[in-house]
């Protein structure tokens, strides 16, 4: 059919082939701007409108941030993560020594003024709650909303 259109209506075939084509052009731009908005993982809205990360892109250069969310912190600030003391080591599953003083040395770091403790969905299992319940303990609630919270030095 085209083949025909062509021999016989050239300039119509070329406006034809052209609006596919713009019309093709339209749909997968509209289609990337789609998908950059509503990725997966760390591309996902919950990270993309994070008020969490907004705050901790405002602190001051070189705050040190501790997460349960380090490559998070990585990618929407541009800075490094540091990981959270855990009581079990998740490639071994076994009991991993030393949290006691793993959260009293985050715990000065924060009070100290030099770094923030930054945790994302809190709202997990019990026994992660206790752990974050550990972590923040003495520390200043700087940020609480959309299920995240930072914690500081007193203001």
């Amino acid at each position: 059919m085209l083949e025909k259109l062509w021999n016989k209506q050239k300039h119509l075939t070329a406006v034809l082939a052209l609006l596919i084509y713009s019309l093709s052009i339209y749909g997968m731009n509209n289609t990337i701007i789609e998908l950059r908005k509503g990725g997966q993982g760390y591309a996902s809205f919950q990270w993309f409108d994070s008020e969490a990360m907004k705050f901790l892109q405002a602190l001051p250069e070189g705050t040190r941030i501790y997460s349960n969310e380090t490559a998070a912190i990585y990618l929407y600030t541009n800075r490094p993560g540091y990981v959270l003391p855990d009581l079990i080591d998740p490639v071994t599953g076994q009991e991993r020594g030393g949290f006691e003083e793993g959260v009293a040395n985050l715990q000065t770091d924060v009070l100290s003024g030099e770094a923030v403790l930054a945790l994302f969905d809190i709202s997990k299992d019990l026994q992660t709650q206790a752990v974050y319940q550990i972590l923040s303990e003495g520390l200043y609630s700087a940020f609480d909303k959309q299920n995240d919270a930072v914690y500081t030095a007193y203001p």
